[in-house]
């Protein structure tokens, strides 16, 4: 074995370790944190989409090709995953088996996908097919566990946003809440308002840092946004306080002070 087969075993053992390290900060742990590898396939993706929705075009048109932004972007993280352990592991027979590397890429392919049609004929070889096997799996099945939690907090994001249209307007503004809550004799009563947005704005803060690929799913209403719904509650709770002449309670304090302090 010369040192270019080594090279090459090295370096497809780096790149697994990448996607695996990846795949865990990305889909497994529960905390925020940068992946480079996530978000260099999210800009590629994002790069993409603009050439289909540039800033020139208006924003419903662009709305409609970026709601699919973050669908794709997310389904094509484990398939770029796929593709990069496909290589990686091609590279690490090629310099295991010194096998060129038409040979190689499809033992690799065939590891991967557990067709079993081509394999190593040693025991080194057939460790790192096994390998390559369970990784193909346990992307796959990180994938299918991770898209109904994402799909499942989404929904109960979208509801309440909803409901703040049905409020405020669409799009929302604190002055349509205040009015339509004078008007329908509930504006002394929107403290169960200000608690049910406070237990929101908590149940956001946690899902959006640890699933991160939620911030950039966008509302099935172009004109509804979870980002604008957001500072409209945070606006309509501060005009409360400071304009509206009623008795003062605790709950829209709280619900301002706790995301602006």
């Amino acid at each position: 074995m010369v040192v270019g087969d080594v090279a090459l075993i090295i370096v497809g053992i780096a790149a697994v370790l990448i996607v695996l390290d990846a795949a865990v900060r990305t889909f497994v742990l529960p905390r925020g944190t940068v992946v480079a590898f996530t978000v260099l396939v999210f800009r590629v993706i994002r790069g993409v989409f603009v050439l289909f929705a540039p800033p020139g075009r208006g924003y419903e048109a662009r709305d409609r090709v970026f709601a699919l932004y973050a669908p794709v972007a997310l389904l094509a993280l484990p398939f770029t995953s796929l593709i990069v352990v496909f290589v990686a592991f091609g590279s690490i027979f090629a310099g295991l088996e010194q096998w060129g590397w038409r040979e190689s890429l499809t033992t690799s392919g065939s590891s991967l996908l557990t067709l079993g049609w081509e394999r190593p004929t040693d025991l080194p070889g057939s460790l790192f097919a096994f390998g390559e096997a369970t990784i193909g799996l346990a992307v796959l099945a990180l994938l299918i566990a991770y898209l109904p939690s994402i799909y499942s907090t989404f929904s109960r994001r979208e509801v309440a946003v909803t409901d703040l249209g049905i409020r405020a307007g669409t799009p929302p503004t604190p002055r349509s809440l205040l009015v339509r809550a004078h008007l329908t004799g509930y504006l002394l009563e929107l403290d169960r308002f200000w608690e049910s947005w406070m237990g929101w704005f908590t149940e956001v803060q946690e899902t959006h840092t640890s699933a991160g690929s939620l911030v950039f799913f966008r509302s099935p209403n172009p004109h509804r946004s979870w980002v604008t719904a957001a500072g409209a509650v945070l606006d309509s709770a501060s005009m409360r306080l400071a304009v509206v002449d009623i008795p003062m309670t605790p709950a829209a304090p709280a619900r301002f002070s706790t995301m602006t302090g």
